[in-house]
């Protein structure tokens, strides 16, 4: 069994534990530039469409080591989970902490029989990269975006 301290958790948010001031600056920092690239980042349009699209009840803790890492939003259908959101603080990228992550919805997904699906913008190359290594595969393009499922048909 994994060490504890080396086991990623997602975990709701605690009541009143929400700070939407900086879930925006983390959102905004992670998805700025292809969003930018795609539509042109309009500040208060993006705040708008993230306090309504993003209620505080959809969003998980990423935590390792008792430590939040970062925060994921995951929506649930008849047979699928969708991540709408995978946001790392920025001095906890590039650690594993994102593949780990990924590996725990994989496998979830897998023991409760559902698929796992994810858009990504298609300027973001490193992350198509990230979630093709992985074992998705795309279902889906369009002008600005790729749609991925896990596992494939």
């Amino acid at each position: 069994m994994p060490h504890e301290s080396n086991t990623v958790q997602l975990n709701p948010l605690p009541e009143g534990a929400r700070d939407r001031q900086n879930l925006f600056a983390l959102y905004k920092q992670a998805l700025y530039e292809p969003i930018d690239k795609a539509f042109g980042w309009d500040e208060d349009y993006q705040r708008q469409r993230f306090n309504t699209y993003y209620s505080d009840q959809v969003f998980v803790s990423i935590e390792l080591e008792s430590l939040v890492r970062g925060y994921a939003v995951l929506k649930y259908t008849a047979g699928a989970t969708h991540l709408s959101l995978l946001l790392l603080h920025p001095d906890h990228q590039n650690q594993g902490i994102g593949q780990r992550v990924m590996k725990n919805l994989m496998s979830r997904a897998i023991e409760a029989n559902h698929v796992l699906t994810l858009s990504c913008f298609l300027s973001n190359q490193r992350a198509m990269s990230f979630y093709q290594k992985l074992g998705f595969d795309t279902v889906a393009t369009d002008e600005h975006f790729v749609t991925y499922r896990y596992p494939a048909d």
